[in-house]
């Protein structure tokens, strides 16, 4: 389904092409992509982060991990910050 290697998309469209199918509540198909994002770049802090808020919304407990991980390492991401705050509410109400 994804094409990320030669002739495909990039990371950076290729993470917005995730990000799309998130936004309009294709997670399963988000998270795929995430993965292979990750299978390239293992401390891709966007697809860690959207992959951890992707598995929250299909209500995975485990992704708030990955929302943590992304904040170890970028920590100044106020965006971050801001969906991790949301992805507490949104667990507290599991």
């Amino acid at each position: 389904m994804f094409v990320l290697r030669g002739g495909g998309l990039d990371i950076i469209d290729f993470l917005s092409l995730c990000k799309d199918y998130q936004r309009h509540g294709l997670f399963a198909q988000a998270v795929e992509g995430y993965k292979e994002i990750l299978k390239k770049n293992s401390s891709n802090t966007e697809a860690l982060h959207y992959m951890g808020m992707a598995l929250i919304q299909m209500k995975d407990i485990c992704g708030l991990e990955l929302v943590k991980k992304s904040l170890i390492i970028n920590p100044s991401n106020e965006k971050f910050l801001h969906n991790y705050k949301i992805a507490l509410k949104l667990i507290s109400s599991f």
